[in-house]
């Protein structure tokens, strides 16, 4: 994606699924990950940086896609898991019983008396 900004028609590029970490299907057809928008003057530069981009493409050095590392096993609950999924549910749940409190505490203020009320009396 580097080189295609720096062609002298790259124009733009609409970008709705390559993001880092994300699994990216090599030669798929159909709707691409990353649209290339590419506009000049003249029609040969035109042609010629999307041929430059296709050749990138084809010859997989668009993208920087490396095979997946790490076993999927490890995603499992119970099998090690990843610490930092733990320690982000007990922040959850901490977060959830500090809110549950304030609003149980804002609630019972409500039913306080405060010596404002006075009582009238019809005769």
């Amino acid at each position: 994606m580097a080189v295609a900004k720096k062609l002298p028609s790259y124009f733009g590029s609409v970008n709705d699924r390559a993001f880092n970490g994300k699994l990216i299907q090599k030669y798929t057809a159909g709707d691409p990950p990353i649209t290339i928008l590419l506009a000049h003057r003249k029609k040969a530069v035109v042609d010629t940086d999307y041929n430059r981009i296709i050749g990138l493409e084809t010859s997989d050095a668009f993208f920087d896609i490396a095979p997946l590392t790490v076993s999927l096993s490890v995603l499992r609950p119970g099998e090690g898991g990843l610490p930092g999924h733990q320690l982000l549910a007990v922040v959850a749940l901490v977060t959830l019983a500090v809110a549950a409190v304030l609003a149980f505490a804002t609630m019972s203020q409500r039913n306080v008396r405060d010596g404002t009320e006075y009582l009238l009396t019809v005769e």
